[in-house]
């Protein structure tokens, strides 16, 4: 109790002090101070970080998470935070602001600081600010802000959901995983297959699998309007190894010898197949492809199989 008097005796001394700390600390631990300094009870700073676009752009990403459900008073939270940001840290070109939402995808805005300089010298109006900004973001379209689901759904479902078991003598199914768009069910699993096998062996075991893995039951998405339920899905994508107890043994390389080949099941041929297998296009270009029946693979050339 006496320390806190003191601090509170003292106030204006210990705020000096910790003003002159922070301009003397490094950056990456001043992002650190930032995270805590920023959290409030409407947004939980995620991280700060720091890219280039471009050679002489650098640019500050920060993420926070929010269960706003207003989405004007989120957008307000947005261009209040990436001022707060720029008077923290003025010697970046742009500022990435992104959040994550229980009830929304993944939203962002970018602002020049320029823009950020000019709403601040135009006024010390807090909505003459944040309209300033607006204007500017759509006129750069350089944000993406997704309507806040309204609708029932029950997120506990959704976040605790477990996939059955689905194995076999010689291979056991991994990392379940729910990747609907708007139109189309998606599931992605890895497959592990244990001892050797032959490449015709490999996709009878494939064809196995994606026949117990369409029919699976998904909860339905609280962010994302997206299929759901027992309707059997329109792609699966496997990633498929051999079993091995060493690090590094699920990684997508061509020099990875567990790594067997990538093999992605499609219902319709109209249906948008995913570029380069969502790996590297480099990476992908090495494998060998291979099409049967409704079913993409694509080889590791280092295989045994």
């Amino acid at each position: 109790m006496g320390f806190l008097k003191f601090m509170l005796v003292n106030y204006e001394f210990f705020t000096n002090l910790l003003k002159s700390i922070e301009n003397s600390i490094e950056e990456d631990i001043k992002f650190e101070w930032k995270k805590l300094d920023f959290w409030t009870e409407k947004r939980k700073i995620l991280f700060f970080n720091k890219s280039k676009p471009g050679l002489d752009s650098p640019q500050l990403n920060v993420n926070f998470q929010t269960s706003v459900k207003d989405q004007n008073e989120l957008v307000t939270l947005m261009l209040n935070l990436v001022k707060a940001i720029y008077l923290s840290f003025p010697n970046y070109d742009r500022y990435f602001i992104g959040y994550e939402h229980n009830r929304s995808p993944s939203s962002f805005i970018r602002v020049c600081k320029e823009d950020i300089v000019n709403a601040l010298s135009a006024t010390n109006h807090e909505q003459k600010q944040n309209s300033i900004l607006s204007n500017a973001i759509v006129k750069q379209q350089d944000g993406m802000i997704w309507d806040i689901r309204k609708e029932e759904v029950d997120e506990r479902a959704y976040k605790f959901h477990s996939f059955p078991k689905i194995r076999d003598t010689n291979w056991v199914v991994q990392k379940i995983e729910d990747c609907s768009i708007e139109k189309y069910k998606r599931l992605k699993a890895r497959l592990i297959i244990e001892g050797k096998v032959s490449k015709n062996e490999v996709k009878t075991i494939v064809e196995k699998v994606i026949k117990k893995v369409k029919p699976l039951n998904t909860p339905k998405n609280p962010r994302e309007n997206v299929p759901y339920g027992n309707r059997s899905a329109s792609v699966v994508l496997l990633d498929v190894f051999y079993k091995s107890n060493q690090r590094g043994t699920f990684t997508l390389f061509p020099n990875n010898k567990y790594f067997i080949c990538m093999a992605h099941y499609y219902a319709t041929p109209h249906i948008p197949k995913i570029e380069h297998g969502s790996i590297h296009e480099s990476i992908w270009n090495q494998l060998e492809k291979e099409s049967i029946k409704k079913i993409a693979f694509a080889w590791n050339p280092s295989s045994t199989a």
